[in-house]
């Protein structure tokens, strides 16, 4: 019943799928008679590349319609996170990708070789830290809104 031609025409064309437009209802009685899944699929003429697995069927989908969906747009796989066009994996691999390629250490890495945990100027002693960071973080603490913060955590337990 599909009719592949595999040869290429004098064009160089790629090759086609033929499929028989007749009735579909016999497909139910007679397993010979192609699906309208197969159809569907026959019908597609995209690369392979721009296709995505959703589910169990192959659909041709653009990168609006996967950020629509919820889709993850590196591996077409999973459901994105909240907020993001990825899913926590792929962003976990491009991370891991970056710092190697760039040769950047991790946060976790940084104290170990000295580094400071926002910046890469060595860190103040005692602390994870340069001085300049460390004083950031000081005057932070200081501040009107965290004085605010620490007695409403105080008046709900949080804090002792």
């Amino acid at each position: 019943m599909i009719e592949i031609l595999n040869s290429l025409d004098d064009e160089g064309k790629q090759p086609s799928i033929m499929v028989p437009m007749g009735d579909l209802d016999v497909a139910e009685h007679n397993p010979d008679v192609v699906d309208e899944l197969a159809m569907e699929l026959a019908t597609i003429k995209q690369p392979a590349k721009r296709i995505a697995i959703i589910g169990s069927r192959n659909l041709a989908i653009t990168h609006q319609q996967m950020i629509d969906k919820g889709i993850c747009t590196r591996c077409r796989k999973r459901k994105s996170d909240y907020g993001y066009k990825t899913c926590g994996i792929c962003r976990t691999e491009g991370r891991e990708y970056k710092r190697m390629k760039y040769g950047k250490p991790s946060r976790a890495e940084r104290h170990t070789k000295g580094l400071c945990y926002f910046c890469d100027k060595p860190i103040k002693q005692g602390y994870k830290v340069c001085e300049e960071h460390y004083q950031r973080n000081v005057d932070m603490s200081r501040a009107e809104n965290a004085r605010r913060a620490r007695e409403k955590m105080i008046r709900e337990g949080i804090l002792y």
